[in-house]
C-alpha cells in the first residue's frame, strides 16, 4: 500500500493538488486498479532500479569524460612501466 500512496500522492502534486486528497488519485482504485500487492512491489523495484541506473550511467559518462581529459594532458609524456618481474620498455 505504501508504494500505491507514494505514486498516488506524486500523481497529486503533479496535477496541482492536496498530498493525501486521494479523491483526484485514489491509491487502490486508481494507482493499483485492484491488482494483486505482489504486482506491484516488483514494478516498483523495477521503477526505482531505472532511476538509480539512468543516474549512474550518467555519472559513468561523466567519468569518461574526465579520464579523456587526464588522457590528453598526459598523453605526451613517456613512462617505464613495470612488469612482474622487470621494467618494461614502452
Amino acid at each position: 500500500m505504501n508504494v500505491n500512496e507514494v505514486i498516488a500522492n506524486r500523481a497529486i502534486e503533479l496535477l496541482h493538488g492536496r498530498k493525501g486528497d486521494y479523491r483526484i488519485v485514489h491509491p487502490l482504485d486508481d494507482v493499483n486498479l485492484h491488482q494483486s500487492t505482489n504486482d506491484v512491489y516488483p514494478t516498483a523495484l523495477k521503477v526505482a532500479s531505472i532511476s538509480g541506473l539512468r543516474r549512474l550511467s550518467q555519472a559513468v559518462a561523466d567519468l569518461q569524460g574526465v579520464f579523456q581529459e587526464k588522457e590528453k594532458a598526459f598523453g605526451a609524456i613517456v613512462k617505464i612501466g613495470r612488469t612482474e618481474m622487470q621494467e618494461a620498455v614502452p
